[in-house]
């Protein structure tokens, strides 16, 4: 430790940053500002040279709060230096990605600044970037943001909000930004203001225009939360208090021009554009409007500057359908899109029409079946378009993924819809190529390759909405059941509890046109995703009921998951001696004709939680450990993580706190591929109550604000381990001191996901 005659440092004298400083960054300055190698910091502070590395690397992000004081000591600061020390350290570090820019911004800098400036300052809460279509008002509002990120303590949260339909959607489609799940008994917009409360970060919510009935809801979270900050994009603005409204004007003439030339080079990159008399006379006739430049000059490959400006001046000419009462700008706009559209061949037209039936983007076998082509044929007229700037690609892993600007899709969702026969029939082959995926996930989604079932379908929800909305207008009950049993796992485990609700409940209301099976699944979907809102007595009815439906219509596959919820459900009641035979059934039914293995070892899983309740955990394990290689053997990863979690369930209650860290740790590492923030806060609490009971209470106070703040206790709490690990918390709380503890329970609470998962899946 540093000798008390060290001098010490004040805030001023330090000469850190500290403003949106990370910790890594904060620890690496005041080391070398005090002339210290790592070496020489580790030994005044008694902590190891790795630590120091790991720290400045940023591999522990959260350090424990007697480590950040000890630093502190060794590093000579003062009280104020040293608290300013431990914000860094227990600041939030979430810089949510944005999408990439297709290229660098033009011609905005003045624009930038000045928005930067009042955001940043905190002068202004919300910021509304308004203007006509085309504008350049996202890609304005991502170089904002980046710039921006480093100003807020907690980094910043990007919605987009064109492909939502219904203002509804608006607060869930915020809460998954956020990394909120939909659970529990209460709305999501009060899981959204909970969160939000205490945090110092930036919402970037694109294209606002066609929601407006949810401007109240932003407005209630800038209430709710007083350090949030709001940058908006709309083509009006949302009129509620705290809006400051910045309208986004046309390029000044000379950077339109500029942003001609460098789009037509990208375009052509051997082409000459020398004239700039022409070039300005392209950009004045187009409005200085970005997004018209850059469909003009994607054509320079085929038409240098001067038999474009012809043939484009000539177009806006005759180009007069449609839209009369548009102001002068978005008609000029229409038009450049007009005009690209009618340079493509009658085929590429068909397509790009077809292309709106989509919401939130697609994949190459998605618009070679809505399209009814080959994907040979569809790759190549997509390129078309792409070349002609009429799409986007979107920076996906995997497989290639395209999607619309919102302007140019409310064109050719128009053109579609001119069309009345040719829309109908994309819409129809649309809601069948999804319902085919979702009902291709349903065989996917327990087995080996569930991560990428899972992402794909949460690339493709937009999507599915649509799908599952026009199969309830067309009365297709027994297809919309099959497609909710089939996605429950994906609702359940990302978090789409309450929306998927709502869907089932308004099949459940015309259940008239429900076959027997359909009805049995309905139930069996709604009462799933119940469980996880406590509401018991409900659920027990609706799987009650599912299981009878099930038998009469000898649905073996819904009966084995429907005893095997209703199994659970007995144990989490406080009825165990319920539950043994249930459970039992559950298995028998899972091994015949039509039943579901996954189902059956989910029963076992249960059947282990009746053994601890009724106070034999030595036996739940030996069950457990008989069922874990069928599971492994299964590759049903997520059924696996609940198993481990039991297991470390079994050894609390042993009071074997080292043998429940293993399978726990495990479970951690799976429930964070799977990025599943529901049964993970069960891991993270029972890894804190072994840290706990392994006398490590800053460890401890860490998991149990992770787990605390991804889910509220809530019904559903095995009442055996909620009992434990109350008495976990309390040891911990009394070993740290009340307000160490409450500190450092705060830090955990700022973690990621991510980093809440590298926690629970390190050594204790």
């Amino acid at each position: 430790m540093l000798p008390a005659t060290h001098p010490a440092h004040t805030l001023a004298s330090v000469g850190v940053a500290w403003e949106g400083e990370s910790f890594s960054a904060a620890l690496r300055q005041l080391r070398m500002r005090a002339g210290l190698t790592q070496e020489q910091l580790a030994e005044r502070a008694g902590i190891s040279t790795n630590a120091i590395s790991a720290l400045e690397r940023g591999e522990r992000r959260h350090p424990y709060p007697h480590t950040v004081r000890v630093l502190a000591s060794a590093l000579g600061l003062d009280a104020e230096a040293s608290s300013a020390l431990e914000a860094a350290a227990s600041r939030r570090e979430r810089r949510a990605e944005l999408p990439a820019p297709p290229a660098a911004l033009i011609g905005r800098d003045e624009e930038a600044a000045g928005i930067v400036e009042l955001l940043g300052s905190g002068r202004t809460r919300m910021l509304t970037l308004t203007g006509p279509a085309g504008m350049g008002k996202t890609r304005l509002a991502l170089e904002v943001a980046g710039k921006l990120a480093g100003r807020f303590a907690d980094g910043l949260a990007f919605v987009p909000l064109a492909p939502l339909r219904d203002p509804r959607l608006v607060m869930p489609a915020l809460a998954h930004a956020l990394g909120i799940r939909e659970s529990g008994p209460n709305p999501v917009d009060q899981a959204v203001h909970r969160y939000l409360r205490a945090r110092h970060l930036l919402l970037v919510l694109d294209n606002f225009e066609h929601l407006q009935a949810a401007a109240p809801d932003v407005a209630d979270l800038l209430a709710a939360a007083p350090q949030l900050g709001v940058l908006a994009t709309s083509r009006s603005p949302l009129r509620i208090r705290w809006e400051r409204v910045f309208p986004v004007p046309p390029l000044p003439p000379a950077w339109a021009a500029e942003l001609f030339r460098q789009r037509a080079l990208q375009a052509a990159p051997a082409a000459l554009v020398t004239d700039p008399d022409v070039v300005a006379a392209i950009c004045h006739r187009l409005d200085c409007l970005p997004l018209a430049i850059e469909l003009a000059a994607a054509r320079s490959d085929l038409l240098p500057p001067p038999a474009l400006l012809a043939r484009l001046d000539q177009a806006m000419r005759v180009l007069t359908g449609g839209a009369r009462d548009l102001p002068d700008r978005q008609q000029t706009l229409r038009h450049a899109i007009t005009w690209s559209y009618d340079l493509l061949s009658r085929d590429e037209q068909a397509l790009f029409r077809q292309l709106a039936v989509f919401a939130g983007g697609w994949t190459l076998g998605a618009a070679a079946a809505i399209a009814g082509l080959d994907e040979p044929a569809a790759l190549q007229q997509l390129a078309a378009l792409l070349d002609n700037n009429l799409i986007e690609r979107k920076e996906e892993a995997g497989e290639p993924r395209f999607g619309l600007l919102q302007t140019i899709w409310a064109y050719a969702a128009e053109r579609l819809e001119a069309t009345e026969q040719d829309d109908r029939a994309a819409r129809d082959r649309h809601t069948a190529y999804y319902q085919d995926l979702a009902l291709t996930a349903g065989t996917e989604l327990w087995g080996p390759a569930q991560a990428g079932w899972l992402d794909r379908l949460q690339l493709e929800v937009d999507n599915l909405r649509l799908a599952l909305q026009r199969m309830l207008a067309s009365q297709d009950l027994d297809s919309f059941a099959r497609v909710s049993f089939a996605l429950w796992p994906f609702w359940w485990i990302r978090g789409y509890h309450g929306e998927s609700v709502r869907w089932v409940n308004k099949a459940l209301e015309r259940r008239s046109a429900a076959s027997t099976s359909g009805y049995a699944r309905l139930l069996f979907t709604a009462a799933s995703l119940l469980v996880a809102g406590g509401r018991n007595q409900e659920v027990t009815a609706q799987l009650d009921q599912s299981i009878r439906l099930a038998r009469e219509a000898e649905d073996q596959q819904t009966l084995s998951w429907a005893l095997s919820h209703r199994g659970f459900i007995a144990v989490f009641t406080g009825r165990p001696d319920l539950a043994a035979p249930i459970l039992d059934e559950a298995r028998t039914v899972s091994r015949q004709q039509g039943g579901d293995p996954y189902a059956g070892a989910h029963a076992v899983i249960g059947k282990a939680h009746t053994l601890i309740a009724l106070g034999q955990p030595d036996v739940a394990n030996l069950l457990l450990a008989q069922v874990e290689q069928e599971i492994r053997d299964l590759g049903a990863q997520w059924i696996l993580a609940v198993a481990l979690n039991t297991r470390g369930r079994a050894a609390l209650t042993q009071d074997h706190p080292e043998e429940a860290e293993i399978p726990l740790r495990e479970a951690a590492a799976i429930l964070g591929r799977l990025h599943d923030t529901w049964a993970i806060r069960h891991t993270l609490t029972h890894l804190a109550d072994v840290a706990a009971l392994r006398r490590d209470p800053g460890r401890a106070a860490l998991l149990y604000g992770a787990a605390d703040l991804l889910i509220e206790k809530n019904a559903s709490t095995f009442p055996v381990m909620q009992q434990l690990s109350d008495r976990c918390r309390a040891a911990a709380q009394d070993q740290l001191g009340a307000d160490l503890f409450a500190i450092t329970h705060q830090q955990g609470r700022a973690m990621s996901f991510d980093d809440a998962v590298t926690l629970a899946t390190s050594p204790g």
